[in-house]
């Protein structure tokens, strides 16, 4: 087992991959077009990416920031997600507490705890247990399978595509929010 301070990458073209021993890594930055592998048995303090790839099969503790024109591929487990300002996050697999996305593009495979939408284009395939809002100019396009679906607010937005899948309750509100759906929906309230 090994632990260490902070790691930055912010020059181009410094493409690191982690060794396949256990580590412990402080706060992560990748803010340059470079590459990041982070295996199995590492962990990261938190994640912040603006720029580059990372190709993520660990565990990052507390927050992962993702913007710019980072790309998170995911099958490790996370807890908190921000994908804003055009960042990229596939989840292939694996797990994530929260998943809060204001722009970008998402696509999730593996299973999310809460998911929020306020913006960009987001795509799920896998599992969302606990509550999925959509909301303002968030765009959601579903084959997975989603606990309880918040559509709208008062202030309206929210546009939801469920494509298949399935529903365990849809609550729609705001005079602006769409909802189209394939999906087999168990209790709707509209």
């Amino acid at each position: 087992n090994s632990s260490t301070g902070a790691l930055t990458l912010n020059g181009a073209g410094a493409n690191v991959t982690i060794g396949s021993g256990t580590y412990s890594i402080g706060a992560t930055t990748v803010s340059a077009a470079t590459s990041l592998v982070v295996p199995v048995n590492t962990t990261l303090a938190n994640l912040t990416a603006s720029a580059g790839t990372v190709a993520l099969q660990g565990t990052v503790t507390s927050d992962s920031a993702i913007s710019g024109s980072a790309v998170l591929t995911s099958n490790g487990t996370l807890n908190n997600v921000y994908l804003d300002a055009n960042g990229t996050v596939n989840q292939t697999g694996g797990t994530a507490a929260l998943f809060k996305q204001t722009a970008g593009t998402a696509t999730l495979a593996g299973t999310v705890a809460t998911a929020n939408l306020t913006g960009g284009t987001t795509s799920i395939s896998g599992t969302v247990s606990g509550d999925t809002k959509v909301n303002a100019t968030g765009n959601l396009t579903s084959t997975g399978a989603l606990n309880a679906l918040l559509v709208g607010n008062d202030d309206g937005g929210g546009l939801v595509n469920l494509a298949g899948g399935t529903v365990a309750s849809l609550t729609q509100n705001g005079p602006t929010s769409v909802v189209t759906s394939v999906a087999n929906i168990t209790g709707f309230a509209p």
